[in-house]
């Protein structure tokens, strides 16, 4: 790994936990919140190695702008979410190993499926919607046509549960759910089209 890789990854665990340490400062972090933060910054990792692969060979152009403004929206909104679970577990102090536990499963269950995505489209996997030569059916697509959006919407699930937010994940669940479905929509629209 690279030195400027190490420096974006401190930084975004840093953008990370910001409530945590302006809310209690790094001393006052729990195991719940080191696992949150160390899943999530190894999710982010395995993303951003597994599609740097093939990133050179991806077009610049975007075919579809409104898939690329839905995918910042997510992004930010992905964000927001895991600073006001951060907030929750906070204020709330609530104490549920079990569904913590569960929680930290679904988070890692969702990264898997994503790097798994990820790595099996290889350049074929970008935040556009295109319509592929081939409609891919190895590996992971084999079994799931959407591997990417369960693994977000596992992601969303996990991470609520995991710092014992279920305020958050009910809020969640109210802004993901329909939003992944949107895109899982656009995306058979294409490619439906471009198979037939």
């Amino acid at each position: 790994m690279k030195a400027r890789e190490i420096a974006a990854h401190a930084v975004h665990l840093m953008v990370l936990l910001l409530p945590t340490w302006l809310w209690v400062g790094l001393h006052g972090c729990d195991a719940w919140v080191f696992s949150f933060a160390g899943i999530v910054l190894l999710a982010a990792m395995l993303e951003s190695r597994s599609v740097a692969v093939g990133s050179d060979s991806q077009p610049a152009q975007t075919q579809d702008p409104q898939a690329m403004r839905l995918a910042q929206l997510v992004g930010f909104a992905l964000l927001l979410l895991f600073w006001c679970i951060q907030v929750e577990h906070h204020l709330a102090g609530l104490a549920m190993p079990w569904l913590q536990i569960t929680g930290g499963l679904l988070l890692t269950l969702g990264t898997l499926l994503r790097v798994t995505a990820i790595r099996t489209l290889g350049t074929d996997f970008v935040t556009d919607i295109r319509a592929p030569a081939v409609r891919r059916a190895e590996g992971i697509y084999r079994w799931l046509a959407h591997p990417s959006e369960l693994g977000l919407l596992l992601i969303i699930a996990g991470a609520p549960l995991l710092l014992a937010a279920p305020r958050c994940l009910l809020v969640a669940c109210l802004f993901f759910v329909p939003t992944s479905l949107h895109r899982i929509r656009r995306e058979n629209q294409v490619l439906n089209t471009s198979v037939a």
